[in-house]
């Protein structure tokens, strides 16, 4: 991701053949996967007609390296419906996770089992929403443009930046989920890591259906993978608003059931309001929402509902005067050296 930084900075543009060997796959052969079906996308009730089942696999293909069905494939319009299902397969994730957890700490520190429950889920995932957060800090601390931002995107190699967030991420989560502590497992009231897993994977995906209804999807023309996700764009208005109230109420049965009442509403607030801070700073930088900018909102929305079970009271709020009154000057500086700025520019 990081040769985007080194096109705006004046180096040479590279011909269309060259292009075509800049990612690690070869261009021709992420073309020729097509749009993950044999339907056509002018059989609108294909996707309409598709049962229940078959969106929840669909999700479960699409989110997990978990076998299905051979009659099961990637329609991108039965999975627009089946985002519906997210939370369900992200409790999936989670329990499995968890599972790893509870064995590990059997027999070996927290700290080791925190760490085999990440590399857990993202074997499971295939790293799948972690890739979307490399990509997203990659394209957003490089791209200055909506196209810069959508090449760096598109860029099968990790940058500075997505390294950074990628690191920063995995140590914040093994530390957060270790400080959880052993898991207590109780329906409607589960305590530690292993509970916690299981319901901020499933809350966490929660976002990915609400921001793909509130939000315009983000159509790249320019896409190599443009079969699949565009047509995935087209299909927005398959995610109805019924689908989105099951997702809810999916996602908040799930983390009821693992944490209790109390905890899960506090999860709940949490991916709504990350949900729509997230959307409303997507549709500032890049006019909407794309598949990688998601899947990093999922990362973090995790981390906020790990954090939130983590959280004490602090002895002073000394140190919060201290951090905001920096801030409040640094905001207060680049206003001034902005307005002189323009001031000098329009004079």
């Amino acid at each position: 991701a990081g040769q985007g930084t080194y096109r705006e900075l004046g180096m040479p543009k590279e011909n269309n053949a060259t292009k075509r060997q800049t990612g690690v796959v070869d261009a021709d052969e992420i073309i020729s996967r097509g749009s993950g079906t044999t339907a056509k996308e002018s059989d609108e009730n294909y996707a309409n007609n598709a049962s229940d089942l078959r969106c929840f696999l669909t999700s479960v293909l699409f989110l997990t390296r978990l076998p299905c069905p051979m009659w099961c494939d990637l329609h991108p319009g039965v999975l627009v419906r089946g985002m519906a299902w997210f939370p369900l397969v992200g409790a999936i994730v989670g329990l499995i996770s968890a599972l790893w957890f509870d064995f590990v700490s059997s027999c070996l520190p927290l700290s080791i089992a925190a760490t085999a429950s990440v590399a857990a889920s993202v074997r499971l995932t295939g790293c799948f929403h972690e890739d979307g957060l490399g990509d997203t800090v990659d394209a957003f601390g490089g791209g200055w443009s909506l196209a810069q931002i959508l090449r760096i995107m598109k860029d099968s190699r990790v940058g500075t930046y997505g390294s950074i967030a990628l690191s920063l991420f995995l140590i914040a989560k093994v530390h957060l989920l270790a400080s959880l502590g052993p898991s207590v497992w109780e329906v409607g009231g589960g305590e530690g890591a292993g509970p916690a897993l299981v319901a901020a994977h499933a809350m966490a995906r929660l976002s990915g259906p609400v921001l793909m209804r509130a939000c315009h999807y983000v159509i790249d023309e320019e896409d190599l993978k443009g079969g699949f996700y565009n047509w995935f764009a087209r299909s927005k208005e398959l995610l109805s608003l019924p689908r989105i109230v099951f997702s809810l109420a999916l996602a908040s049965l799930i983390a009821t059931l693992s944490i209790g009442a109390q905890r899960a509403m506090v999860a709940l607030a949490i991916t709504l309001v990350a949900s729509f801070v997230a959307g409303v700073y997507g549709n500032q930088v890049i006019g909407g929402v794309i598949g990688d900018f998601l899947g990093a909102t999922v990362c973090m929305i995790e981390l906020l509902i790990y954090s939130s079970m983590c959280v004490r009271t602090p002895s002073s709020l000394l140190p919060a005067l201290r951090l905001g009154l920096v801030y409040l000057l640094l905001w207060s500086y680049k206003a001034l050296v902005t307005r002189k700025t323009v001031g000098s520019k329009n004079a």
